[in-house]
């Protein structure tokens, strides 16, 4: 009975500091270049904002972050929306009446 019991206080408490936690989490920054393959996506950490992300993709001295995926392109980064967007969806040929497929040989 005592596991139980500490199992639903432990449950509590983690009820009780998710919203906190879920209050202190920052949104994600996203950022484009020409050089750079899609949108790149940063969650900021710690003490950074995204205005200080893009001045350090902007620094051509800057190093030692692994910012979207560990690029080294500086320079040319611009914000942007980071709305994911769906690839077009694939399309059939529209076929009127009945087709005839050629026989198996």
């Amino acid at each position: 009975m005592a596991i139980r019991n500490g199992l639903l206080v432990a449950a509590a408490a983690a009820a009780l500091c998710l919203p906190q936690a879920m209050a202190d989490a920052k949104p994600a920054c996203c950022f484009t270049n020409p050089q750079y393959s899609g949108v790149c996506s940063v969650e900021p950490g710690e003490g950074e904002t995204c205005t200080t992300i893009l001045d350090y993709l902007n620094n051509p001295q800057s190093q030692g972050k692994t910012y979207c995926g560990n690029t080294s392109i500086r320079g040319g980064w611009k914000e942007s929306d980071c709305k994911k967007t769906s690839p077009p969806a694939a399309s059939s040929p529209v076929v009127d009446g009945p087709v005839e497929l050629p026989a198996h040989r």
